[in-house]
């Protein structure tokens, strides 16, 4: 079981990405780190939230797209080769080495 020091590490981790990171949003970097390959829809189910929220979390969570816009490189969503309106979402290199080193502070 995680003790106090541990949960405070890994809350330290989070907010070390992102001081203002929301817990919804947190937990939805741990759901795609989880099951890498699912959809925007399939991950809104399994936190919870609206299409709006998981659609807005991918984007906060991916690279900067302009010039001034905050991205922070941990997943990317590429279209379905099936299904072109689908996007599926994954963790990038860099995604995958932060929630490795999340996951070792529990």
């Amino acid at each position: 079981m995680p003790t106090f020091g541990k949960a405070m590490s890994f809350l330290k981790s989070l907010r070390a990405l992102d001081s203002d990171m929301p817990m919804a949003q947190a937990h939805c970097l741990l759901i795609i780190a989880q099951h890498e390959g699912l959809s925007v829809k399939e991950l809104a189910d399994r936190a919870g939230i609206g299409m709006a929220s998981a659609s807005r979390y991918i984007s906060l969570f991916s690279k900067p797209s302009a010039p001034g816009r905050k991205g922070l490189g941990l997943v990317e969503a590429r279209e379905d080769p099936l299904e072109r309106r689908k996007k599926i979402v994954r963790l990038t290199p860099k995604g995958q080495t932060v929630v490795k080193q999340i996951m070792e502070n529990l």
